[in-house]
């Protein structure tokens, strides 16, 4: 039985259907985090370069990934946000507790370390200006308040639209102005090769990629995609505009790279002016996913739609600006997002296939993922246990410390998954995902070659400014 579209509330967005594939494109450019790479420019040249890197490509195949097999299957169904595809795909007593600790989760733990790993990266740069980190932090929390009085989607998709064709022409300019600089190609980013392990490398592209990121796009990417006017229209619309961003991230690094070694006032307000931009897009993204997770819990007590809307905003603001900080850099955040996700990753997979996993699978995988993610790093801060006598594949102590976590966690929520088995619930959740892939054509061949191709196009994309416009 196949899937029909439901009809909008949002009559702005209803009246963009007919052009919703350039809408959701330019959409999708600014979703990616582009004050990160600015800031991850100096430890990429660096002797911690590696691991920068390693990351960088470890969320693109990520990106592939979900961008072949979840950006066609969330643009198929009916519903607008993640919360109504859980209701969806589950059923059963554990389908309240789940949609409600999945809130506290993300709005509390893992979407404010998303905010906080925006907002830590472009200090560092500010700081050259004589701003300080308070200034700097009280500037950020003021503008997110205030927005935080006013937001919807139909703002943010309308915003995102037109920052986007926003990037784009920034773009082109300055790669007219890169062509045209004779200074750029005394540039060069040199790469520490004797930190290259294989052992690592291949953590990244097997296992780091899956085990603990998170890939179906449960967040506000989500949410554009089920608003997106057919499965060809998601994809095609996510891969060109997250081929575009790499495409711009990659011409603004080396920009950056002429701005930090050849003085110029040009260069200099075009980088700073990128930066801000990115940090304000990317921050409000995810001040409404965190705010919308945690809308619920205030619904009942507070009357006032503005307000109600406005406190869940602030709070996530708070939680990231105490992340920021507790934590010394970037690192620390980003170890903290893969901890906090290890062994997630296959039930946010699986549940698109296999009817088995339920609710409490998928509770279990979050709850024990965050316990087993605190314990570590309560251990390792207070040096309770020596983690580095327990490394796996020659891997690095925090590579091994999220492959076990991950196992651990992986064999947590599959003992609770076999443990909970209901046959109603097994029967209902097997017509879903019938449902959801009645559309669609599941040749499992043509969609891993089409995979392996996707993550190719974006590691080309992202990478071969570099290439051209300086060099290694």
């Amino acid at each position: 039985m196949g899937i029909t579209k439901k009809i909008s509330a949002n009559s702005w967005f209803e009246s963009a259907k007919a052009s919703s594939f350039l809408l959701l494109l330019f959409s999708f450019i600014p979703s990616i985090n582009i004050a990160f790479n600015f800031g991850a420019y100096d430890t990429i040249r660096s002797s911690e370069n590696l691991e920068v890197i390693l990351f960088i490509i470890q969320g693109i195949i990520g990106l592939a990934f979900g961008i072949t097999f979840f950006a066609p299957l969330w643009a198929g169904l009916p519903l607008k946000t993640e919360n109504d595809f859980i209701s969806f795909r589950y059923s059963g007593k554990y389908l309240t507790p789940l949609k409600n600790t999945r809130s506290i989760l993300l709005g509390v733990f893992i979407i404010p370390l998303l905010m906080a790993l925006v907002i830590k990266n472009p200090l560092e740069i500010f700081k050259e200006y004589g701003l300080s980190n308070q200034i700097l932090y009280c500037t950020v929390f003021t503008f997110l308040c205030l927005y935080g009085l006013k937001n919807s989607f139909q703002q943010r998709l309308k915003l995102d639209f037109l920052m986007g064709i926003f990037f784009l022409m920034a773009c082109l300019i300055s790669i007219v102005f890169l062509l045209q600089s004779s200074e750029l190609s005394h540039v060069k980013i040199p790469i520490n090769t004797k930190s290259i392990a294989k052992s690592n490398i291949i953590f990244v592209v097997l296992i780091g990629w899956w085990f603990a990121n998170i890939v179906d796009f449960p967040d506000m990417r989500a949410q554009k995609l089920l608003s997106a006017s057919s499965n060809k229209t998601g994809y095609f619309s996510f891969l060109f505009g997250n081929g575009l961003i790499m495409v711009i991230q990659g011409v603004f690094i080396c920009l950056y790279a002429l701005f930090r070694f050849h003085s110029s006032t040009t260069v200099e307000i075009l980088c700073l002016s990128i930066l801000i931009v990115s940090c304000i897009v990317q921050l409000m993204n995810l001040q409404h996913w965190g705010g919308s997770l945690m809308h619920t819990f205030f619904r009942e007590s507070i009357s006032n739609q503005r307000i109600r809307n406005f406190i869940p905003m602030v709070i996530s603001i708070v939680i990231a600006y105490l992340i920021c900080l507790l934590t010394e850099s970037i690192f620390n955040i980003i170890q903290g997002i893969l901890f906090f996700t290890a062994g997630v990753g296959p039930v946010y997979i699986l549940r698109w296939v296999y009817y088995r996993v339920n609710a409490i699978t998928q509770l279990t995988a979050m709850i024990s993922s965050l316990v087993l993610g605190l314990t570590y790093i309560f251990l390792k801060n207070f040096n309770l246990f020596n983690f580095s006598a327990f490394t796996v594949f020659n891997l690095s102590t925090t590579n091994s410390a999220i492959v076990i976590i991950g196992l651990i966690n992986c064999l947590t929520w599959g003992v609770v998954m076999l443990a909970s088995q209901r046959e109603e619930e097994n029967k209902l959740a097997k017509e879903r995902i019938q449902q959801i892939h009645a559309n669609l054509q599941n040749n499992v061949s043509v969609k891993t070659f089409q995979f392996i191709l996707t993550t190719f196009l974006l590691l080309l994309l992202f990478f071969g400014p570099y290439l051209l416009l300086i060099g290694i």
